[in-house]
């Protein structure tokens, strides 16, 4: 056992390991569960053989009980695991999107000022064409004038 884990079950049917057992054995065997649990030495030639083999049948169960907490510790240790994967992979995802709507943004902006710029030449080349209309229109009235 390990002194990682702070708590074991204690199954109603060891009653019948103890009632079988004299008041000072039951001690006894008291003893040996708790130390048995808290991963401490086990002293067994200090106790009697009944005591022994009341111990040997519940630290079975103990062991198992052990191995199942160990199993579940795992399972929980790998789901936290992949939780935080997949909480990785989403937090890239997300900031996958903030770039890409960001690229759009700048996208949108730079055709915004591409569609200004066109108006502008636009506007540009309308008053070229105004001016050499007026500047036409000027050249034959000075014609008229002279002629």
């Amino acid at each position: 056992m390990t002194d990682r884990k702070k708590s074991f079950v204690m199954y109603n049917d060891y009653i019948h390991h103890f009632e079988i057992l004299p008041k000072d054995e039951q001690a006894d065997l008291i003893m040996l569960i708790l130390r048995y649990t808290n991963g401490m030495e086990l002293n067994m030639e200090s106790v009697s053989g009944s005591v022994r083999m009341a111990f040997s049948f519940i630290r079975l169960r103990l062991d198992e009980d052990y191995e199942k907490y160990q199993e579940v510790c795992r399972k929980r240790s790998l789901a936290a695991k992949a939780a935080k994967a997949g909480k990785c992979i989403q937090m890239q995802l997300i900031m996958i999107m903030k770039m890409i709507m960001r690229m759009i943004m700048r996208m949108i902006l730079i055709m915004r000022m591409i569609l200004i710029m066109r108006m502008i030449l636009i506007m540009i080349l309308l008053l070229l064409l105004i001016m050499k209309l007026l500047l036409k229109m000027k050249m034959i009235l000075l014609l008229k004038l002279l002629l």
